[in-house]
This record gives C-alpha cells, structure tokens and sequence, in this order.
C-alpha cells in the first residue's frame, strides 16, 4: 500500500503499524510524489492525508481517479478534519473510505482489509471481462478499445505511430481434426506464450478469434513492427510440442502505411483491413512468412 502524508512522524508511525500487521508500506511525502508513485507500482490501497502544502489530498485523489492506470486503486483519507463537510468532500473527491485521526490501529487494519479485499474482487472481475480464459490474452472486445485508443492517440501526435501483426497459425484445422481439440488449445495456449515472449514490452498480444492473433505495437513504425513479426515467426517454428510442427503468417500494417483506397474509410477499420490484406497475401505465398501492406506517402493518410 501507499502511505501519502507530508509529516515524517506521521509516515513512520503508520509505516510501523501497519508493516506490523502485515502490510508492505510504501510512502511519499507530497502530492505529486504520491501521484508518479501510484502510476509506477501496483498498489492495492492509497492512504492519503488531506492537509498537505501543495496540492492538497482532495486534489491528489481527483487526479488519481482521473487516470485510467490508477482509478480502481481505492484511497481511504487518514486526517485530523473531524467536520462533516469535510468527509463529504473526501467522498465528492473520490476517496472510498474516511478514518479520523487519532486512529485505533485495529479498526484501521480492518477498513484497509476491507477495501484490498474489494480491489481484488474488482481485478478478478476486470481480468474475467478482459481476459480470454484459454491464453490469458487480451480478449478481442479489450483488443478493440485498445487498438482504437492507440489509433487515436498516434492521429493527435503525428510523432507517433501505431502498427499491428495480424497473425494466423498455419494449417490449424489439421491439428485438430488430427490431433484433437484439446491437444489444439495447448498448442494455442503455447503459441501465446511465445508470441508474448517474442513483444516484450513493446506491445500487447490479443487473442482475436480461433487461431488468430493480433499484436498492437504503440508508437512502433512499419520498420520496427517487421522486426517483431520476424521474431515472432522464429520463436513459434522453435516451439517444441510433441511431434506438431507449428508456424504462423503474419501480415502487417501500421496507421501510415494505408493507401489511397483507405484515406475515406475509418482508421481503425482501414489499419485492419490492411493487415488482414496482407495476411492473406502471406498465406497465398506459402505461410510461415511476414508480408506488409503497400506502403503509401503520409499525407495520403485518412
């Protein structure tokens, strides 16, 4: 957990209790420490203090709340406001949860309990919407918003690109008509192991349908996303599973690689579109190959 307070007494004894009840403690001593501090780790609870110099505990917890990586972190307000107006405003602000100083170290143990066990039960039901169950991927609706919301974002910075990896396996009707379906799902939950190996930190991989997969890679230019893709193709042919022989084809796109034919057509719909052109181009050459789309000028981009 995160303890936020600018009174160095006040973090240490916090530190201390609730380190002594079994809470690992992180702390910070102002606002925009808290804020860097809350977007860098993974924290399951924020104890914020409300009088602080700067920006004040209401306007920490506004801005946590605000940002989409730390939203769903519950913060419950430690301080020595006892006036009603004031919890109001904690709760106004976003906080979930308000304690009084001084506080009975039990009781707090147990609304802190209380609200990791709510953010755990929050992440459970977020992964279960998220997550396709068979790969732990993306699933395609989570894919959807974003590959639509990097789209976005590279089209309000023109320094910035988005290309995506449509990647298909190779012959995987024969694998399970041969095989099985079931030793079909461990080879796609194989596959997503190493195409998640072979993107890193570079991007996400998305189960996008039966044995199709789709790569987003923010902010990656056309170049970069084939350097990927060429991975990947190596890392599958190097799965070792059983006496399968397994490989994907990969077509690749990227938001201003589109040709004219797309500039009046939906961004999203058109960088999809032509990576699925040019996945079927690499099929039609003979699979287990990366193939690109036409690359057209920038300003030809819709």
């Amino acid at each position: 957990m995160l303890v936020v307070d600018d009174e160095a007494v006040n973090r240490e004894l916090l530190e201390e209790d609730l380190s002594d009840r079994g809470f690992r403690v992180e702390c910070a001593s102002d606002g925009p420490s808290a804020l860097a501090k809350a977007r860098a780790y993974n924290f399951n609870v924020i104890v914020l203090d409300i009088s602080m110099p700067g920006m004040d505990g209401f306007e920490v917890c506004r801005q946590l709340k605000r940002d989409p990586a730390t939203a769903v972190v519950p913060v419950l307000f430690l301080t020595a406001h006892k006036s009603e107006e004031i919890a109001i405003r904690a709760l106004d602000a976003g906080g979930n949860d308000f304690v009084e100083k001084p506080y009975t170290p039990a009781i707090l143990t147990a609304r802190l309990r209380s609200q990791v066990a709510i953010h755990r039960a929050h992440e459970q039901l977020l992964r279960l919407a998220t997550r396709d169950e068979l790969t732990g991927l993306l699933n395609r609706r989570a894919g959807t918003s974003l590959l639509r919301d990097q789209i976005a974002r590279a089209m309000e910075d023109t320094r910035h690109e988005c290309s995506i990896l449509m990647v298909d396996v190779d012959h995987f009707k024969n694998i399970n008509d041969l095989e099985g379906h079931a030793v079909g799902d461990r080879a796609l939950a194989a596959l997503a192991e190493s195409l998640t190996a072979s993107v890193g930190s570079l991007g996400e991989v998305v189960r996008w349908g039966g044995e199709e997969f789709l790569i987003v890679l923010p902010r990656a230019e056309l170049s970069d996303a084939l350097l990927v893709a060429d991975r990947v193709c190596a890392s599958v042919r190097a799965i070792e599973f059983g006496s399968l022989s397994l490989s994907v084809s990969v077509g690749a796109s990227s938001l201003r690689s589109l040709g004219r034919e797309d500039a009046h057509r939906d961004t999203f719909d058109a960088v999809l579109a032509s990576a699925d052109r040019a996945l079927y181009r690499a099929k039609a050459e003979g699979r287990d190959r990366v193939v690109k789309c036409t690359i057209a000028p920038p300003a030809e981009v819709g």
